[in-house]
């Protein structure tokens, strides 16, 4: 029974002995680890599964290495987002030319442009329609060809600036008196409407293509105030009221290289031009019919001539400009009475028809009047004006005169 007694007690004193033992294991281990842990704070971001297991004594123990944990991570955050943003901006750039490029094109031509602007002028509008036969219209590849050839006729210069924009079907929508310091758009857009149909006619003379497709050119003039709402710097503007209406109505209604005028271009342009008056045009339905003017020509000379000595120094003008187109050879002595007007512009006009005819006629009031001439811009149009008529005999007036212009008569090909 005694060495029963004995063995339980010995065992229980083993037993203590190595429950001793292992406590002071344990407590080295802690020293050890705390140790470390002062002695080199950069060992816990390496061995972040131990500061998970013990993060009661990383607080108790050591508070400034517990404060300085979190800031690490904090300090590399920003910089992983960072990258991660360039990383977006590069996936979300467009590639031209791809699918989501292409939708993004097709979305925007089927939207018109917000307003930006608007303006509204005192214009005359020009409604030039370009016409073929419906059966031109079915070959696709064929229209194409033709609506280049038709449209390359209106790409040379006319006699007077206008502002282009394109119009419904081909259509074409010339705007007049845009520009300041313009003395009379009426009378430059019935030119103008003038010079296209004379033209394209021409065309049709000498282009066998044009001519054989049955092409066909008419023009609707109407005058008025005219809006223009802007769409930004890329989309067409559009035209508000009535004279863009009124010209391609008359456009739409007039014969083949005809001229359709509104009943107000016809009372402003009676003194110049003759004009046939034809029935009244039906336009929308609630509007009632309007009488429609077609423009045959110019008056008579004798009536035209009567117009340069005229109170207004805009029919003066007129009648300067109409002597380009008219066949006045004979009956040139009001022109020649221009060119000495009280108007400068009237003078000038008069300066330029005989320049662009080279009448001879008006050479003895040239030489007479240009030694007397002091205004330079006055005296580069006679010269201009010597130049076209080509006679030697106005080479010592021009070098002889208060202000010789040897290099002028150089520059204007009149030989010395």
């Amino acid at each position: 029974m005694n060495s029963i007694l004995m063995i339980v007690i010995a065992v229980v004193i083993l037993l203590l002995v190595f429950v001793m033992f292992s406590l002071d294991d344990q407590e080295e281990d802690t020293g050890f680890l705390s140790d470390e842990k002062e002695d080199s704070p950069a060992v816990p971001a390496r061995s972040e599964p131990k500061l998970e297991s013990e993060p009661a004594a990383a607080a108790a123990d050591s508070p400034p290495a517990a404060a300085e944990v979190p800031q690490k991570p904090a300090e590399k955050a920003p910089v992983r987002q960072i990258q991660r943003a360039a990383a977006d901006d590069k996936i979300s750039l467009l590639e031209v030319g791809s699918e989501e490029d292409l939708r993004l094109r097709i979305l925007l031509d089927q939207r018109l442009g917000a307003p930006a602007d608007i303006e509204d002028h005192d214009a005359v509008v020009a409604a030039v329609q370009i016409r073929f036969p419906e059966e031109v219209l079915a070959d696709r590849e064929s229209l194409l060809k033709l609506i280049r050839r038709a449209e390359a006729v209106f790409d040379k210069e006319f006699s007077f600036d206008f502002s282009c924009f394109a119009g419904s079907q081909l259509d074409r929508i010339w705007v007049f008196g845009r520009d300041e310091g313009r003395d009379d758009a009426l009378f430059e857009a019935l030119v103008v409407s003038f010079e296209v149909i004379s033209r394209f006619k021409r065309t049709l003379e000498s282009d066998s293509i044009l001519r054989e497709s049955r092409a066909r050119v008419a023009v609707g003039l109407a005058m008025g105030k005219l809006v223009r709402i802007g769409r930004g710097m890329v989309a067409e503007p559009t035209w508000v009221g009535k004279p863009a209406y009124l010209a391609e109505t008359l456009a739409e209604a007039a014969l083949d290289f005809s001229i359709y005028v509104s009943e107000d271009i016809h009372k402003a342009a009676l003194p110049l031009f003759d004009f046939r008056e034809w029935k009244p045009v039906k336009l929308r339905s609630p509007l009632p019919p309007i009488p429609t003017y077609e423009l045959v020509g110019w008056n008579k000379p004798e009536e035209i001539a009567s117009y340069a000595s005229h109170n207004d120094a805009a029919a003066r003008r007129a009648v300067a400009v109409a002597y380009r187109y008219l066949e006045l050879d004979s009956k040139l002595q009001p022109l020649v009475e221009l060119i000495g007007d009280a108007d400068e512009k009237v003078a000038l006009e008069a300066l330029e028809t005989v320049k662009v005819i080279g009448s001879e006629q008006s050479l003895g009031l040239l030489k007479r009047i240009f030694p007397e001439t002091q205004d330079p811009v006055f005296r580069s149009a006679i010269i201009d004006a010597f130049a076209s008529i080509g006679r030697n005999e106005v080479v010592p007036v021009i070098i002889y005169s208060p202000c010789g212009e040897y290099m002028c008569c150089m520059s204007m090909n009149i030989d010395l």
